[in-house]
């Protein structure tokens, strides 16, 4: 086969950017016929390298990356030979080193060089890290920074490697690291002059670092630690200018400065959780982990404080090294040292790093008004902390309780009380409740150990736990209920009528008593009556406190939420009309298994109402970033359908004709709404489903009138072929099968009884 020549390849990518039809069609053609073709790859480059159009030059490269993609391919279709891969790994650095200013070849050009690495890397790629590192040395900054993005791919490449096949990293750290600790200070140096080159390229070295020390500490930086963490105490001591605007904000927090700055504190909290963590350090490694704590606990917490709590700094503390702080911070919690050095600064940590964080915002308010569902996802769901400062601030409080309540648990609910007696008059006062609500949800475990009322259980508990209660100052779950949670369910703030719905579950779920008798019946009251907010996130929050307060099983509570069970179904079948949301499931799957004869005239706006959520539900991607919410948003739909179905099923007097004459024509009724539920779980990519599936076919036919709808027989074929192996192209069944097949498909009145055994037997 004659080999490709360049000229002819720049021709074809010029046509592939011809305004005229059929000559891109031809330069399309050529291109997906040229795969393996001799010369290919080379020819790539030279146009990659070449082109004096920018457009041309990103089209060849991206070309090159998809044809690298096949590097080791072998077959049938093709592959590339020895003399086509050479002047790949030959050249194909200097390319990149020529691309560097020029970001859109730039990228395509890393990920080649990925691509050849990730195959040929070390064993069949000899010299390259010398030749690397003779860029980082090189005058030539355009070298340096090639180096540097190429030893990151080759840091990523090995980052994860399991300990036995460690070594390779061990030996590119030995290599490497040295001559990056010794660029690291000149970079810095101009960094803090805001060089924006200086800052991208301080990046990359910092980015190497976290990798080469991801799963272990190499021994190189072992013996360089004392010069790593001094660069790195250095950066996360720089101040950033608070920006003046929520645009210049976005664009400072995309910024490498401030990237820089994320992947400080990233590398702070991995040596905090896992390399000088004594619980978790590897094997051999205590003996570092003891001195690294010795000389740099202290050191960390305290720059970790300081961007916790940078706004009376005058200072601005981004959105992920923010995060990440706070982590480190509840990392420290747990540290003997750490804590006693952030101790006298508690209070300035409470008012200025926790607090701003905890409470309804700017923000919120904005995410509110333009796109309350995303609001509700980011309530309902749990965020990654090391992004949303709000969950790593989170986090730090349930530290601060956990290993400290003894010390903090009085003053943290004095603060809290402070805010909560202030007349919420403005927006910034209501902000401070809802601050103070969360700090309170977060903090009820701990406050009924206090309370006396709640002795008998708390003590219970203690047994089991094996400790013994110290007489502190005794606090009232009832009072907290009703001087503080109660009140803001019934605020004009609607942000705060949801805080206090969270707030009340949280009592609910982990509080033995709400209080004497009365108090559980009013604030189920509050919570029945938010169920109608106009609000949708009040709603919906209603809807997770009722779940909560159904959970407890308490008689006063399930004798309020029956006398408003109408009002309660309805108000829950209308939110979950506008919103897919477990929490609504979930307390409708409650209400069903808590009356369940009483919720039988709500049973077909119900399983409409679950069948289209799980409807919706199923046809999410996989790859969507909600898919796992999805799937369970759909498991609970269908948990609450076959309660509904359970319910339905059942006869008050068994004897009576009317009532089951009643039954059968409800599930007619239902088999409407379900077949197509029922359809997709019978789906392959419905197998996680099936029983479900199964289950709802059972009841329908056990308990549906003779002759069966039309629509039942839905499912008959794909369960008949599921258990007898109905003819497909791989197996035809016999004759005489595939003809009573045929006869009960076209006769299905008729043959309803045989029909009828065969579907239930299939659905068992």
């Amino acid at each position: 086969m004659q080999a490709i020549d360049p000229e002819v390849l720049y021709q074809v990518f010029r046509h592939s950017y011809s305004p005229h039809g059929q000559e891109r069609r031809q330069a399309e053609a050529f291109l997906q016929q040229a795969a393996f073709r001799p010369g290919l790859l080379p020819a790539l480059l030279h146009v990659t390298n070449a082109a004096q159009e920018v457009p041309i030059r990103q089209a060849a490269a991206i070309q090159l990356k998809n044809q690298l993609r096949l590097w080791d391919a072998a077959g049938d279709s093709g592959s590339y030979s020895e003399e086509d891969k050479a002047p790949i790994r030959r050249e194909l650095v200097e390319s990149l080193a020529a691309a560097v200013g020029e970001k859109g070849v730039r990228v395509q050009l890393v990920e080649c060089f990925r691509l050849v690495a990730l195959y040929d890397f070390p064993d069949r790629w000899p010299g390259i890290v010398q030749r690397l590192l003779g860029g980082l040395c090189s005058e030539q900054r355009a070298q340096t920074m090639c180096s540097l993005l190429l030893f990151r791919q080759l840091f990523k490449l090995l980052e994860t490697r399991s300990a036995e096949r460690r070594g390779e990293l061990q030996a590119l750290a030995a290599q490497c690291m040295p001559t990056l600790l010794q660029l690291s200070p000149v970079l810095a140096k101009a960094a803090s002059a805001k060089s924006q080159e200086a800052f991208e390229m301080l990046k990359l070295v910092l980015k190497c670092f976290y990798s080469a020390t991801r799963m272990a500490l190499p021994e190189q930086v072992q013996k360089d630690i004392q010069h790593w963490m001094e660069l790195l105490l250095t950066v996360s001591e720089w101040q950033l200018e608070t920006p003046a605007t929520g645009l210049e904000r976005e664009v400072q927090e995309a910024s490498c400065e401030v990237k820089c700055r994320k992947w400080v504190f990233q590398i702070l909290l991995r040596f905090y959780q896992k390399h000088c963590h004594m619980r978790r350090v590897a094997e051999g490694m205590e003996a570092f982990a003891k001195a690294w704590n010795d000389a740099y606990e202290v050191p960390v917490a305290r720059v970790c404080l300081k961007e916790a709590c940078a706004g009376p700094q005058g200072t601005w503390a981004p959105k992920r090294s923010l995060s990440l702080a706070l982590l480190c911070l509840a990392e420290a919690c747990r540290r003997e040292a750490a804590f006693q050095a952030l101790k006298p600064n508690l209070q300035l940590l409470l008012e200025h790093g926790i607090f701003p964080q905890v409470r309804f915002g700017e923000a919120e308010l904005q995410l509110w008004q333009e796109d309350p569902e995303e609001l509700l996802r980011e309530l309902t769901s749990a965020c990654d902390s090391d992004s949303e400062p709000h969950q790593a601030a989170i986090e730090l409080v349930e530290r601060l309780l956990l290993y400290h309540h003894k010390e903090i648990l009085l003053p943290l609910l004095h603060f809290c009380r402070q805010h909560l007696e202030t007349e919420a008059n403005d927006p910034a006062a209501c902000s401070n409740q809802d601050g103070a609500l969360v700090l309170l949800g977060l903090m009820v475990e701990y406050l009924v150990e206090l309370d006396p009322t709640q002795m008998e259980e708390v003590e219970a508990r203690r047994k089991r736990k094996g400790t013994q209660r110290k007489a502190q100052q005794s606090v009232s779950v009832e009072e907290l209920i009703s001087r503080y949670v109660r009140p803001a369910m019934t605020s004009p703030a609607a942000f705060l009528r949801l805080r206090g719905a969270w707030c009340l579950g949280n009592f609910a779920q982990k509080a033995p008593k709400l209080g004497r008798p009365g108090v559980a019946a009013g604030a189920c009251c509050d919570c029945l009556r938010m169920l109608a907010d106009q609000e949708l996130p009040v709603r919906v929050l209603a809807a997770s406190c009722l779940e909560s307060l159904l959970q407890r099983e308490d008689d006063e509570v399930s004798s309020a939420v029956g006398m408003q069970l109408a009002p309660a179904m309805e108000s829950l079948l209308r939110t979950l009309g506008e919103v897919q949301s477990e929490e609504v499931g979930s307390a409708l799957q409650r209400l069903v298994e808590a009356f369940p004869y009483e919720v039988v005239p709500f049973a077909a706006q119900l399983v409409s109402g679950l069948a289209r959520q799980f409807c919706l539900s199923s046809s999410k991607d996989e790859e969507d970033d909600d898919a796992d919410e999805s799937e369970m948003s759909s498991a609970g739909a269908l948990a609450t359908i076959i309660s509904v179905l359970q319910a339905c099923s059942g006869l008050q007097r068994p004897e009576d004709p009317r009532e089951q004459e009643r039954r059968s024509t409800l599930f007619a009724n239902l088999a409407e709404p379900l077949m197509p539920v029922v359809a997709k779980t019978l789906r392959p990519d419905g197998i996680d489903f099936l029983e479900e599936g199964l289950y709802m076919v059972t009841y329908l036919t056990a308990f549906c009138a003779l002759p069966m709808p039309a629509n039942l027989w839905g499912p008959f074929p794909r369960l008949f072929q599921a258990i007898c192996g109905r003819s497909t192209a791989s197996l035809q069944l016999p004759e005489p099968l595939e003809a009573r097949l045929e006869v009960a498909e076209s006769q299905a009145n008729e043959c309803h009884i045989v029909f009828h055994e065969s579907l239930n037997f299939a659905s068992r």
